[in-house]
Formats: structure tokens, sequence, C-alpha cells
């Protein structure tokens, strides 16, 4: 195993996270525009269905990057503080959410009703993942135990692969139907624990630091999207999307697709100052942009172009997410400084605390 020191920022792992962001935007815009109603024919849903899957490795993204980043975490005060911005982010987040369905969207609800919608993960539409995020992020210091547990490299490949056929082996073959009957044969009991095999994914990443050349890289990612979208369109013999061959993010097509654009992007560098520090400044605002583009989701669906119907795919979907990309984006750079000063605040006070307690 290999031991790098980590630079204060990564390029990289920057440019992940944009990617990451703006594959959430890009498969939220098949979310609300019926693409799941539409029958699977022609060469633009084929181009839709290719576009879906490559975006829908964005949550499987961020979870490879969690890993990536938080391997070498361990218990201690200062890591549980971590999770203050992003407790604040969610919160902030949700206000303005909840803002926006009482002033545009005229949903009444009482005090209460909207304080259950944010701790029940609601207030903001996409809020989920912050629900997933919590649980992961007060399990990594443990996960990071069992990982280096042992330093001996087939003690990483053994690990990383038993996640691998718990989490994405089953759905290559269970499902099949012979006779008439659904056969399951590979057990499929811990396909719930997909966050985790994604982490101790970019654990092993962070490790090793495999590489591939960009150009295979590329023309794997792209293999692998064309694969899953022939399955798809193919067995869903002219019907909508969900009777062609799906999966969530325990598909093994879409766990191919994640590791694969991650080892795209990871190691990527550049010394253009301008540029880094403009990845940068997207990346550190990427979970505002996230939870906030459902605003923006909402609106751009209110403007009155028609994003339904696939032969416009090829402009709507590059118009609708550059949008709610620059929305969200502008949104950003007022709550980002927010919860930045609010954490500098909490963080001082702490200290303060700590210093008299001691003195």
């Amino acid at each position: 195993m290999k031991n790098h020191k980590r630079a204060e920022r990564e390029f990289g792992a920057d440019v992940v996270r944009c990617v990451a962001t703006a594959f959430i935007i890009g498969v939220h815009f098949f979310l609300h525009n019926g693409f799941y109603q539409q029958p699977q024919q022609g060469i633009a849903m084929f181009g839709a269905d290719f576009l879906r899957w490559l975006t829908y490795s964005c949550v499987p993204l961020f979870l490879i990057l969690t890993g990536y980043l938080k391997s070498e975490c361990r218990v201690s005060l200062k890591y549980y503080r971590g999770i203050l911005p992003i407790l604040l982010t969610f919160l902030l987040m949700s206000g303005i959410c909840i803002g926006f369905k009482t002033g545009y969207r005229h949903i009444q609800k009482s005090v209460w009703e909207w304080i259950v919608d944010i701790f029940n993960y609601k207030a903001a539409d996409y809020a989920w993942y912050i629900e997933l995020y919590i649980g992961l992020f007060l399990l990594c210091p443990f996960l990071n135990a069992g990982f280096h547990a042992r330093s001996e490299g087939w003690y990483h490949k053994v690990l990383a692969g038993t996640m691998i056929c718990i989490a994405f082996i089953p759905s290559l073959f269970n499902g099949m139907v012979i006779r008439g009957v659904e056969f399951n044969p590979i057990p499929d009991y811990f396909v719930s624990l997909w966050p985790f095999a994604y982490y101790v994914l970019g654990c092993y990443i962070r490790s090793y630091q495999p590489k591939l050349p960009k150009s295979l890289c590329l023309l794997l990612i792209c293999s692998v999207c064309l694969l899953k979208t022939m399955l798809t369109f193919c067995m869903a013999e002219g019907q909508d999307f969900s009777h062609g061959i799906g999966g969530g993010y325990s598909d093994f097509w879409v766990g191919a697709i994640t590791v694969l654009v991650f080892l795209f992007c990871y190691n990527l560098e550049t010394k253009q100052p301008v540029l880094r520090r403009l990845v940068a400044h997207i990346s550190k605002r990427s979970l505002h942009i996230y939870l906030i583009s459902a605003v923006f989701d909402v609106l751009l669906k209110d403007m009155g172009i028609d994003f339904t119907l696939p032969q416009s795919y090829w402009w709507t979907f590059p118009l609708k997410c550059s949008l709610v990309f620059i929305g969200s984006l502008l949104v950003s750079e007022v709550t980002y400084p927010v919860t930045v000063w609010v954490t500098q605040v909490f963080g001082n006070f702490v200290f303060k605390m700590k210093n008299l307690s001691q003195n």
C-alpha cells in the first residue's frame, strides 16, 4: 500500500465533486419531464437512455469521493465537528425551499408541519442524501478501522471484492424469469449496503491510486453506458423505461460507470491557477447547488418551454441543465458564506469554552 501525502486541495477531487453535481442536475432533468413514461422508441430515446445512465452515477460518485477523502479519519471531537457545515447547509437550504413552497407554490402548512418536513428530510426535495450522509459520516471512522485493520494488499482486495459481490453482483443474475418463475440464485439480503461498498472502493482508490489511460477510461465509460442502454432499450420492447432492464445504485453496471468516471477524473491535474480556483469555487458550493437545484427545476418547468419531447432533448437537456446550474450557483454565492461564517463562530465558541474549562 502506498502512502500519499494529501495536498491542501486536490484538483482531481474537486473535479469529481463538480462532475457529480452536474450529473445530479442532469439526472433530475429526466425525473421532471415525463421521460420515464415515454415509450422506448427511436434514436432520441436511445440517446436519452445513454445520458440517463451516465448521469445516474451522481450519488455514487459523491460516496466514492467520501471514502477517498475520509479514509484516514479517526474518532475525535475535531472529526465530529466536521458534520456541522453539512447540517447548517441542510437547514439553510430547507428554509429557502420552505419559503419558495409557501410564496411561489402556495403550499400551506402549519409551522409544526414544516418542522416535521425538515426532520423528515422533505422540506428540501433532494435532502434524502443528507439522511444517507449523516449515517455514513458517523460510521466513517469505524469503516476506516476495518479497512486499515491489516496493511497487506490482498486484504484490501478481498474486502473490496466482498463488498462488490454482496452489493453489485446480485443485479447481474437475479430477477431472471425461467419457465415463468423468477430465479434469484445470488444472495441479495445485503444489497442495501451499496453506500458502504462505494465508500470502501473510495478507500481502496486512495490507498493504491490506480490509473487507467484517459482514452481507455473514456472508451470504457462510453462502452458500459452503451451496453446498459442497449439492455434497457431492447428489453423494454417499445414500452416505457420501467419495462427495460433498470437498476438502482446497487446495479453492477451503474457501479462500473461510477468507478470509471471517478478514475477518469480523480487524478486530473492542471497548472492553470484560474481553472483551479474556478473548480475549487464550484466544488465548495456543491452541496448548496445540489439542494437548491430543486427550486430551479420547478421554476424551469413553469417557464413554458416543452422539455418533454424526446426529439427536443438534444437542446432542452443542455439548456435546462445550464440554467438550473447557473441559478443554483448564484444562490450558493449567498448561502455558502453564511454557512462558513456560522461554522467559524461556532468553532470559536467551542474553542473558548474548552479553554475556560481547562483554566
